[in-house]
């Protein structure tokens, strides 16, 4: 046995260049199934098909609507919502959040439908139809109806009125990033767009999209920062241990080479 060890290794280092260009062009090779490799906002990925809950939430899904949403929060610096004024701000990005790529419904304070009676009658509108229009008492109507009405109180509306919500319901196509971007893409410019023409109040983007988005930002912000930090930490770890710059450079290789061909092996 110690006679092959010693044959093999007086062969390895005779031939030491040949291996290494094959061992780097192994590497390579392996790394190339790294072009599969592609980030996903499906959350049905953390889960297998057989998971019992998984399939109880395709099946509600299935038999009622998607739960995909985007909602465009509002927040005064001062005073409630429910001005003329603001009502108007809502109802602009109301008719604005229908635009939004693959949307199938929008929900908001302005055009929730309220029934009203009259005598016999029974009228269904939008709660609010022309903001500009209103007078404050009115408005203070308005507030006090979304108040009163399970449905939005506490969810289109705080109890204070000082904080609303407009709720886009998409349907997204499944694991689909070109998608995703282009929906964020929109409500982000709508989004910029409220801040830059009412800087008086506060505005924000949330929803189960945005959430699914954020995962593979941060992940891609990953790889642009941590991932060279880490390697600056590696090689200056590596250096101080070795004093060898060659040695260093030789490490950071194998450490490429090994990660790269590890994910590369297991993606294709």
């Amino acid at each position: 046995m110690n006679n092959w060890v010693v044959a093999y290794g007086r062969l390895i280092v005779k031939f030491r260049w040949l291996v290494v260009l094959a061992a780097i062009a192994g590497a390579l090779f392996l790394a190339s199934g790294g072009r599969f490799i592609e980030f996903s906002n499906d959350y049905r990925y953390f889960f297998t098909e057989q998971n019992p809950n998984l399939q109880a939430f395709e099946r509600l899904e299935r038999t009622y609507t998607s739960p995909d949403t985007l909602l465009w929060v509002l927040r005064p610096n001062e005073g409630k919502i429910t001005t003329p004024e603001r009502l108007a701000i809502v109802k602009d990005i109301t008719e604005r959040a229908w635009q939004t790529p693959f949307s199938i419904r929008v929900d908001s304070l302005t055009n929730y439908q309220h029934t009203r009676a009259e005598e016999d009658d029974l009228t269904v509108r939008d709660l609010v139809d022309n903001p500009q229009d209103l007078t404050q008492a009115q408005a203070d109507t308005v507030g006090e109806i979304a108040l009163g009405e399970p449905v939005i109180a506490n969810r289109l509306i705080s109890d204070d009125e000082t904080t609303t919500a407009i709720v886009a319901t998409l349907k997204m196509p499944r694991d689909d990033q070109v998608a995703t971007s282009s929906v964020m893409t929109y409500a982000r410019e709508l989004l910029a767009d409220m801040r830059e023409k009412h800087p008086e109040i506060r505005f924000e983007l949330t929803g189960s999209v945005a959430l699914s988005s954020s995962f593979s930002e941060a992940a891609q912000r990953d790889l642009k920062t941590l991932t060279p930090a880490m390697y600056l930490v590696l090689a200056l770890t590596v250096y101080f241990l070795t004093r060898s710059i060659p040695g260093t450079i030789a490490t950071i290789l194998v450490v490429t080479l090994s990660a790269a061909a590890a994910m590369g092996l297991v993606m294709g």
